[in-house]
């Protein structure tokens, strides 16, 4: 096995003029996917005949920043931001195996050595830092082989981590239909379960009331605490991501229920003890005798998204959610739910946990199996290519 430089194994493409192709992305996660207008990615401008053309067998590189990685082989001809890199495999270099050995954990960890010696806030990387980085270069007969089998390897692990995740979302719509069942007094051991003909909350206990939220409880907006005003001490910030800061003076006495009002709308804190909510939060001030953690399961079932599709601006308005009408069980059955839902969101929460540590560990596994067949770690012609579904 000999060494070479990307630089030479590696060709620079700057083709442009077909706005009509299909426009394609780069991340660390898919590689070249279609871009959509859901994507989540920064809209693409209007006038696309700048935008690079990508041929099939190219690679895109998005050299641009952080996290390092972003890079893949395409296997169609289209377009792409005029920021990335195509780089056009030599006869030399397999374009199969040149992407998965860019996107090993060998090369990123060099992507991201170079970029700490670049200037602060600056991770680009230059093309003549890049084409310098010398890397192992096998017989093409041999890289192909490795592509062969990391192709089947990849495939197979993340249909595997595609599963995972679609559970944890199958999981997470469980929860909601059971926490916004729940709080309402219809638990599966409950008799006299009725209709409460809401289009959130629609099953509820006969005993359930079905009143405005104002009826229910109070919120009131946080107060302002800047970094620089904390003074240290055992008191947590809430903000709406949860505990941002400490000070040593409360605002309101624990346990505490705080839901977040701008950003995340709709993150809800379950706080033990004294605490300071931030001016992006509202707390709950009165229960009008309600069981407080029967409020926190309530607020965390609350059709926030259906309130701000309503919305003129983001954000919770604390006097639109007054009006809303919500279930309201009697005090005695309260408890009952607290129970239930205590026990049904820490399972939850624990196959959550589960689910998270093995996409993880499947991801590790991935990269680290990447990372070893294009060192020459293993011999793939020894290894078998097939894995459990």
């Amino acid at each position: 096995m000999t060494t070479e430089t990307l630089g030479h194994l590696l060709t620079r493409i700057d083709r442009r003029g077909e706005s009509d192709l299909p426009l394609l992305g780069v991340s660390v996660a898919t590689g070249v996917r279609l871009r959509g207008g859901d994507d989540g990615r920064p809209a693409p401008s209007l006038d696309l005949s700048g935008y690079k053309v990508v041929e099939p067998g190219d690679i895109i590189m998005n050299a641009l920043g952080k996290p390092h990685g972003s890079i893949g082989r395409s296997e169609i001809r289209g377009i792409t931001s005029p920021a990335y890199w195509i780089l056009r495999a030599q006869p030399t270099l397999d374009s199969r195996y040149a992407h998965h050995l860019l996107r090993s954990q060998w090369a990123v960890s060099r992507y991201a050595g170079l970029g700490k010696n670049l200037p602060p806030n600056q991770f680009d990387i230059p093309w003549e830092t890049f084409a310098k980085i010398e890397t192992w270069l096998p017989t093409v007969e041999e890289q192909r082989r490795i592509a062969d089998f990391l192709d089947d390897r990849v495939a197979r692990i993340d249909r595997i981590i595609a599963a995972r995740k679609q559970q944890g979302v199958l999981g997470g719509e469980a929860l909601n239909t059971v926490l916004t069942s729940a709080v309402a007094g219809a638990l599966p051991q409950s008799s006299g379960v009725v209709s409460s003909g809401h289009p959130w909350f629609t099953a509820r206990s006969a005993g359930t009331e079905m009143i405005s939220l104002s009826r229910v409880l109070v919120l009131q907006r946080g107060v302002d605490l800047t970094a620089d005003e904390q003074i240290p001490g055992p008191v947590p910030v809430i903000t709406t991501a949860g505990i941002s800061g400490w000070h040593n003076t409360p605002i309101s006495n624990g346990p505490g229920v705080v839901i977040g009002r701008y950003g995340s709308v709709g993150n809800v804190h379950w706080i033990d003890q004294p605490y300071w909510p931030h001016n992006t939060t509202l707390y709950v001030k009165e229960t009008f005798g309600n069981s407080l953690r029967w409020i926190y399961y309530l607020l965390k079932a609350f059709p926030y998204s259906a309130m701000q599709a309503r919305a003129a601006v983001p954000g919770i308005n604390r006097n639109e959610m007054a009006t809303e009408i919500v279930p309201r069980p009697p005090f005695a059955e309260q408890s009952a739910i607290v129970n239930y839902l205590d026990e049904y969101c820490e399972s939850a929460a624990a196959a959550r946990s589960t689910g998270e540590q093995l996409i993880s560990l499947l991801q590790e596994y991935k990269q680290s199996l990447i990372t070893a067949a294009v060192t020459g770690e293993f011999d793939v012609t020894t290894a078998s290519t097939k894995i459990p579904e």
